[in-house]
């Protein structure tokens, strides 16, 4: 019963983060000057869309309790990404900012999909997801830098499937979700009436959520039209995630194994970017 509520107040916090996340980073916005100076007619809103996608190689490891067997045992799980799945699989990412004057706020999110990730024998199977969504608050401190602090929402997915003759098959799920402080900075140059050069650079976690989270992306943007431009680059995520659970055994006895998640995300990306 204490387990079944514990899962439960767990869910209800991973349902909260994010809405506390947004509401971190509106608190973080400056109010509008209600008192304007006659003549002077404040500065339109600025919007920005981008979607993109990225052929991402996955490389790190990650150890966690795959579920317990019927006896009690526990069944632990050990991933090396870089023999597992050696092939970049599409990750994709929607970006999203608004500015006014020199303050602004920006959304981001990632979702990664990985089917079939381990198979011996045809034994077992493991199938990963993971997504993030992070909120910002952005400040304008020059002609080509941006700084930004905000929250990143984490959320990671193992399904494990034993393939037996009997059950048939056997399912368990393991699910970890935290929450990461960041901050960071954005660069943009331009070349030119048609071309950009853009990167952005951000660290967080500190141990609050993730040991440490950082990423690090290099683009170009071509203007091919008022409001449309084409965005290429290379992007770089890495993340150190350990968390540890303790588990009892009829017996009386215990143990505290970590779940573990130590990876690093890169590939290339390509995409489009509407302005307005």
């Amino acid at each position: 019963m204490e387990q079944a509520c514990a899962r439960g107040q767990k869910t209800r916090l991973q349902q909260e983060i994010p809405l506390l996340g947004v509401a971190f980073v509106l608190a973080l916005l400056p109010r509008p000057c209600l008192a304007a100076d006659e003549g002077q007619s404040p500065r339109p809103w600025t919007f920005q869309a981008t979607a993109s996608v990225m052929a991402a190689d996955l490389s790190g490891d990650a150890h966690f309790v795959g579920g317990r067997a019927a006896a009690g045992q526990i069944i632990l799980m050990a991933i090396d990404y870089s023999h597992v799945y050696p092939d970049p699989q599409p990750l994709y990412l929607v970006d999203l900012a608004a500015t006014r004057a020199k303050w602004g706020v920006s959304l981001r999110g990632r979702y990664l999909e990985w089917d079939n990730l381990v198979a011996l024998a045809a034994w077992e199977m493991i199938d990963e997801t993971s997504w993030y969504l992070e909120a910002a608050a952005t400040r304008n401190t020059g002609v080509h830098w941006t700084v930004l602090v905000g929250l990143r929402y984490f959320d990671l997915d193992f399904v494990t499937e034993y393939r037996t003759p009997w059950p048939p098959q056997t399912m368990y799920v393991m699910n970890e979700a935290w929450l990461d402080p960041f901050a960071g900075a954005t660069f943009r140059y331009p070349l030119g009436e048609q071309w950009k050069l853009a990167g952005r650079g951000d660290i967080g976690g500190f141990g609050v959520g993730s040991k440490l989270s950082w990423g690090l992306e290099a683009t170009v943007l071509w203007r091919i039209g008022t409001q449309f431009s084409l965005v290429a680059g290379y992007r770089v995520f890495d993340v150190d995630f350990e968390e540890e659970n303790t588990y009892s055994f009829s017996d009386g006895s215990q143990l505290t194994v970590p779940n573990t998640y130590d990876t690093r995300t890169n590939g290339p990306i390509l995409g489009m970017t509407f302005q307005w």
